[in-house]
C-alpha cells in the first residue's frame, strides 16, 4: 500500500509539472519614416504548448515586417 501511495504521489507530481503555466511577453521594433516604433504584446500565459503556439503567431507576424521577434520569460 506504501509503494502504491508514493507511486499516485509521483505520477501526480508528474502531471502537475507538464501542467505548469509558463508566461511570455514579446515584441518586436522596426523603422518606418526614420521613427523606430515598438509593438509589444500584452503578457501571454499558459501551457508550454498554448505559449509555444502565441511565439509562432507572433514570430510570423514580424516576419511579415521583416524583423525579429524578441520574447522574454515572466
Amino acid at each position: 500500500m506504501k509503494r502504491f501511495l508514493i507511486g499516485a504521489a509521483v505520477i501526480a507530481l508528474i502531471v502537475s509539472a507538464a501542467a505548469c503555466k509558463k508566461c511570455v511577453t514579446c515584441s518586436y521594433t522596426y523603422n518606418y519614416l526614420d521613427t523606430t516604433n515598438t509593438v509589444t504584446f500584452p503578457e501571454e500565459c499558459g501551457k508550454n504548448a498554448e505559449v509555444n503556439d502565441f511565439i509562432a503567431e507572433k514570430e510570423s507576424e514580424a516576419m511579415r515586417y521583416g524583423v525579429e521577434l524578441e520574447c522574454v520569460e515572466n
